[in-house]
């Protein structure tokens, strides 16, 4: 949950977060992979595990997951990596 005001000619400018959801945010990237299934594959973890996620670019996947799934879902990011099929961050440590 957050808190907007509009700012210029824009009419919700975030100010501050209010309650944080407790949610892990993974940033993957397609870029460099030479595997052309990898982005379904992907996809279909993803809606498996009941993950929000946006598309920022045809290779940026950015992926939301409450923090009961998140282990799994960066397992499972974390193997792909490994096998130079995407590249990942997380976007929340504790």
């Amino acid at each position: 949950e957050v808190e907007t005001k509009p700012e210029g000619q824009k009419r919700y400018v975030v100010q501050r977060v209010v309650k944080d959801a407790g949610h892990y945010t993974f940033r993957v990237w397609f870029g460099e992979s030479a595997d052309p299934t990898i982005r379904e594959e992907v996809m279909d973890e993803v809606e498996r595990s009941g993950c929000l996620f946006e598309w920022s670019s045809e290779n940026l996947l950015v992926i939301s997951v409450e923090a009961s799934r998140a282990s799994e879902v960066a397992d499972y990011l974390y193997q792909q990596q490994q096998l130079s099929r995407l590249i990942y961050e997380t976007g929340r440590t504790r």
